[in-house]
């Protein structure tokens, strides 16, 4: 990482493109000023540089992946004291660091997620509280979430000042179910899986839309699609027809944002699917919701297996996938245009197209989430 400089420039892809060339030969170890001249000719943008003293700069913009350490004795004294909790195994370190935790009672454990979020900008807390407000909104109607729990003075949150910044620290239910294996591909092959997602998402759709009709001062806290990842969806062009579906509160409202297969568990015995994980929470089009189950499908067909590069998907088809899916989401009065729907799989597209190859500037080459950057970078990347 270089310390030494602070560059303010659009992330357009000619620039990052050329200069992840540059990385991969090594090629960012001369004079400074060579890489303002080359950024200035690529892009025609003002770059600030305030020189210090170092030369390998690029990985200092790491917004995408910016992790905040966190003191995790601290947390665990929190879990203690307000929840009578005991703090277990952590599960994901990112912008969140997520552990189980547990609670002992007449020789039962029940398990319990936190999730502790570091704030040292003070902007975190309203996006949480208003997660948490529709979390509770959507179990309090059948929903099948994991909602959060009160603490000691029943409050759904803990905010503890810390030498970095405030810490907001949420605890939920755990989900019930069992997690999806991915490489067993049972989700993309049996109907049940795709049917019952397409179920839930609709549901939580229709509950989405009541939601934000009766809580609209709480929506202004919500965050935009364009804000997401560090804006890299920002600058992608939207259509007019979208645009006007965008002002429309049967088409756009509240989405999950992130469902995948490492998102949810399901049971088996009810086919239900069990959500979890919405730090992702954003305002954007609900077909954009639908279309993160549906490119994943669409991803294994056309790159493969993301996980192990070399392996094909066995028996991939994705348009068999999205009817099925569709079908559940459908069943009960729900409806989504299938060319809008189109558009919303090729905004996914560009979210992943976009996300990798900034990724592949940012990334150690021993990130958790390196090697699937590099599958995707690797084949995103070849496409105009």
């Amino acid at each position: 990482m270089h310390p030494g400089y602070t560059v303010h420039f659009n992330h357009s892809r000619k620039v990052w493109k050329h200069v992840r060339v540059l990385r991969e030969k090594g090629d960012y170890s001369g004079d400074e000023w060579h890489w303002s001249e080359l950024l200035w000719q690529l892009d025609g943008q003002m770059l600030e540089m305030k020189q210090k003293q170092n030369t390998d700069f690029i990985t200092s913009i790491m917004p995408l992946f910016e992790t905040i350490s966190v003191d995790e004795n601290h947390i665990r004294d929190l879990v203690d004291k307000h929840y009578g909790l005991k703090l277990g195994t952590l599960l994901k370190s990112s912008q969140n660091n997520t552990y189980l935790a547990t609670k002992s009672e007449d020789g039962t454990e029940t398990k319990f997620i936190v999730r502790a979020t570091p704030d040292p900008k003070n902007e975190r807390l309203p996006a949480i509280q208003l997660e948490i407000a529709l979390l509770n909104d959507l179990y309090s109607q059948g929903l099948t979430v994991c909602p959060p729990i009160k603490n000691h003075a029943s409050q759904y949150h803990v905010v503890s000042d810390t030498p970095t910044g405030p810490l907001i620290v949420v605890v939920f239910q755990h989900a019930l179910g069992s997690p999806v294996d991915f490489l067993s591909w049972r989700w993309l092959h049996e109907k049940k899986f795709a049917v019952s997602l397409g179920r839930w998402m609709a549901k939580f759709h229709q509950l989405s839309r009541q939601f934000c009709q009766k809580n609209p001062q709480l929506l202004k806290d919500a965050r935009p699609w364009t804000a997401l990842h560090d804006g890299v969806l920002k600058e992608v062009p939207v259509t007019e027809e979208d645009q006007k579906l965008s002002q429309s509160p049967q088409s756009y409202g509240l989405i999950h944002g992130d469902v995948n297969v490492s998102n949810f568990f399901f049971d088996e015995d009810t086919d239900t699917v069990h959500m979890f994980d919405w730090d992702q929470l954003q305002t954007c089009w609900y077909g954009y919701d639908l279309s993160a189950p549906i490119w994943t499908s669409v991803a294994c067909k056309e790159g493969g297996n993301p996980l192990d590069s070399t392996q094909a998907v066995p028996n991939c088809d994705p348009q068999v996938y999205t009817d099925w899916f569709l079908e559940g989401y459908e069943e009960n009065g729900e409806k989504m245009d299938r060319e809008h729907l189109k558009r919303m799989i090729g905004l996914r597209r560009q979210l992943y197209k976009r996300f990798s190859a900034r990724a592949m500037i940012e990334l150690p080459e021993d990130h958790p989430m390196a090697a699937f950057c590099r599958h995707m970078d690797s084949w995103l990347g070849k496409e105009e």
